[in-house]
């Protein structure tokens, strides 16, 4: 990640020594307020690169961060290459017929206006793809850890014919694999309160009852969440 990093500011260096040698070896003849303008436009589209490539990467997974921002990355190109098409057209123009210098700043203010806003509408997407792609891979360990430890625990013999665990199992499987930010809490809990099923079950003289209250416990708390997901 650091080659392409270097080598997207290798681009951005190249493009601000070749843009200041056509700027100021061609001659345009005398240079008035309109050139001045374009120049700092175009210096300043330059530079803004840096801003897209940065909010098109983060720094959790650089790769897939990379795959969400093409949007952002592609646009900061696309902006690019409009404000240069404009510089030339507006140069070019002016060598024919004077253009007012105010006709050029609100072209230029407008085409920066836009790209902003394009900028933080795919900023946004961005990162609420990212949210949700996390949240996704985060919560749905949870019924996988908690099928997990709920298998082993049906393995007891004791608990084999268990009608409250055979009904957390049934809860279970037809729960929603993926939660929502509401029921990482509870999940949680029902996490813990598994762990310490395993752990007064492995007492050779654990107390049916702490199982029977724990498994109680377990399956109310499951049917809340399986509620919170259907709310989400």
């Amino acid at each position: 990640m650091k080659k392409i990093t270097l080598r997207y500011l290798l681009i951005i260096v190249i493009g601000l020594l070749l843009f200041n040698v056509l700027f100021f070896v061609v001659p345009y003849g005398e240079r008035n307020t309109l050139h001045w303008v374009t120049y700092c436009v175009v210096i300043f589209a330059l530079l803004s690169q840096l801003v897209f490539y940065r909010y098109s990467i983060n720094d959790n997974d650089k790769k897939i961060s990379l795959l969400y921002g093409y949007p952002i990355y592609k646009l900061g190109f696309i902006f690019l290459g409009i404000i240069l098409l404009m510089s030339v057209l507006f140069i070019g123009l002016n060598i024919v017929f004077p253009i007012e210098p105010w006709i050029v700043v609100v072209f230029y203010a407008l085409t920066v206006g836009l790209g902003a806003i394009s900028l933080i509408v795919r900023i946004t997407a961005k990162e609420t793809i990212e949210e949700i792609d996390y949240s996704h891979k985060e919560l749905k360990a949870f019924k996988k850890e908690l099928n997990m430890i709920l298998y082993q625990i049906s393995l007891t013999e004791s608990l084999a014919d268990n009608l409250k665990l055979k009904k957390i199992l049934e809860e279970l499987k037809y729960s929603d694999p993926i939660g929502n930010t509401n029921t990482k809490k509870i999940e949680k809990e029902i996490l813990e309160k598994s762990l310490e099923l395993k752990k007064v079950i492995s007492v050779t003289d654990s107390n049916i009852e702490d199982i029977e209250n724990i498994l109680r416990e377990i399956h109310d708390s499951l049917k809340i969440r399986n509620q919170l997901c259907r709310e989400k």
